[in-house]
C-alpha cells in the first residue's frame, strides 16, 4: 500500500498509509553491522544475480534496425571490448507495441539473437509497462488475451484504466 512518511520537529516520524497492515520492526544493535546482521536474519540473504547480469551491457535507443544493431555489436566485438549483453530499446517494436518486433526494419533479428546465444552471450529486449489498448480487435493478442483474462488495472468505476506510454495508437492499459 502507498504511504507518506514524514519527519517532524518533535523529533518523530509520521507514517500515513492508505490502508493495509503496517508491520514495523525496530533493530537495536551495538553497531550498524549488528543492525544489518539482525535485518538479514529477518529477511534472509539477498540472491546473487547471474554473473552476466553484472557484466557490461550494450544498449541505446536509436539503433533503428537489426542491421545497425548487428554492426555496432560486430564493431564492439572486433574492437575486443568485452561485453556480455546486447539490448534493443523500444525502436525494435512494431508500432512500439510490447511483445512485437518490426519485421521490416528488424528483419533478421531472430537469427541475430540465435548467434548471440550460440556465442554464450545474452540478448534483452526492453518491455514497457503498458500494453496497447488502441489496436483493432483481434490484431494484438496481448490486449485481446488480457481483456479475456480480465487482468488489466481498473479505475474506480470498474473500467480498464487507460494510460500512455510510447505506442503509436495513443493509449495503453
Amino acid at each position: 500500500n502507498a504511504m507518506d512518511i514524514g519527519l517532524t520537529p518533535a523529533p518523530s516520524i509520521v507514517y500515513r498509509p492508505i490502508g493495509g497492515i503496517l508491520d514495523l520492526f525496530v533493530f537495536v544493535g551495538q553497531s550498524p553491522d549488528n543492525v544489518v546482521s539482525d535485518y538479514i536474519n529477518l529477511i534472509g540473504l539477498p540472491s546473487m544475480p547471474p554473473m552476466w547480469g553484472l557484466g557490461f551491457h550494450l544498449c541505446r535507443y536509436g539503433y533503428n534496425s537489426a542491421q545497425r544493431t548487428m554492426k555496432i555489436w560486430n564493431n564492439t566485438k572486433n574492437a575486443k571490448i568485452p561485453f556480455d549483453v546486447q539490448w534493443n530499446d523500444i525502436d525494435y517494436m512494431d508500432n512500439f507495441n510490447d511483445f512485437t518486433y518490426d519485421k521490416t526494419t528488424y528483419s533478421g533479428l531472430p537469427e541475430f539473437v540465435e548467434l548471440i546465444h550460440k556465442l554464450g552471450m545474452h540478448y534483452v529486449m526492453i518491455i514497457d509497462p503498458g500494453v496497447s489498448g488502441g489496436e483493432k480487435s483481434g490484431t494484438y493478442p496481448p490486449y485481446d488475451e488480457g481483456m479475456q483474462m480480465d487482468i488489466f488495472i481498473k479505475n474506480s468505476t470498474g473500467q480498464v484504466l487507460i494510460g500512455r506510454v510510447w505506442n503509436k495508437s495513443g493509449k495503453t492499459v
